[in-house]
């Protein structure tokens, strides 16, 4: 039987488009984690029911997020450490 380790990665950030999360930023997030083995999911810090599965372009779009907007990206599974860099050049990691 194979051991699968699971990682948990989570970081505080702001999306660096100045437009906020728009269709071409959310787009670019999709294919940052698409392929990736892991779940991400964002959420907005203010209101965290309002929360999106980065792998799909829709519920990003649906978090209403703006440049000023701070959210909570949670990465789960093998590659989470992975997926948590992939998305550095969408954010300002806070925390």
């Amino acid at each position: 039987m194979d051991t699968v380790i699971s990682e948990l990665c989570k970081v505080t950030g702001k999306i660096r488009d100045i437009h906020g999360l728009h269709l071409r930023a959310a787009s670019e997030i999709f294919k940052a984690t698409a392929k990736l083995n892991c779940d991400v999911k964002i959420s907005r810090d203010d209101d965290p029911l309002r929360s999106g599965n980065a792998k799909s372009i829709i519920a990003l779009l649906a978090l209403g997020a703006t440049s000023d907007t701070l959210l909570e990206v949670t990465a789960e599974g093998p590659d989470a450490e992975v997926a948590i860099k992939a998305l550095e050049p969408y954010f300002y990691i806070l925390a």
